[in-house]
């Protein structure tokens, strides 16, 4: 998405909004053609969420939760560091807020790594995607 539809947007919560905004408006269109879509972003503030929901109708609501900590670890694009030196304003679990979601349909997963670098029970759980559905999340 950023790559493409999203080009040049940054991490304020206006550019954050216009992204997930454009998501929304892409996934009915997939759908419109029989394509399955699942659109993974990350989506800090609960109003633009609820617009992305209206918008696809068929949405299902998944949270995985992570100590900022461990995702600065995970971090390959070195964003994390930007942030903590100043270079990326407004960056989600730095210097910006993660609205949780109240009831999401999907499960909720926490995890962590252990200090040996071995994944912890709960990440085995996500597995490699890091996105998990449940079954009840499925009409």
């Amino acid at each position: 998405m950023r790559t493409h539809l999203s080009k040049g947007l940054g991490f304020s919560r206006e550019d954050r909004d216009t992204n997930i905004r454009r998501i929304g408006w892409v996934c009915p269109l997939l759908t419109k053609h029989g394509v399955p879509d699942i659109a993974a972003a990350i989506s800090p503030y609960r109003d633009v969420r609820e617009e992305g929901r209206k918008m696809v109708g068929r949405f299902v609501e998944v949270y995985v939760k992570y100590p900022v900590e461990v995702c600065e670890q995970r971090d390959t694009k070195g964003r994390y560091r930007k942030a903590r030196l100043g270079e990326i304003k407004q960056f989600t679990g730095v210097a910006d807020p993660y609205e949780e979601p109240p009831q999401p349909r999907g499960h909720r997963v926490r995890g962590s790594r252990d200090g040996r670098g071995k994944r912890g029970e709960d990440d085995r759980k996500v597995g490699r995607a890091g996105l998990a559905v449940s079954e009840r999340g499925r009409r």
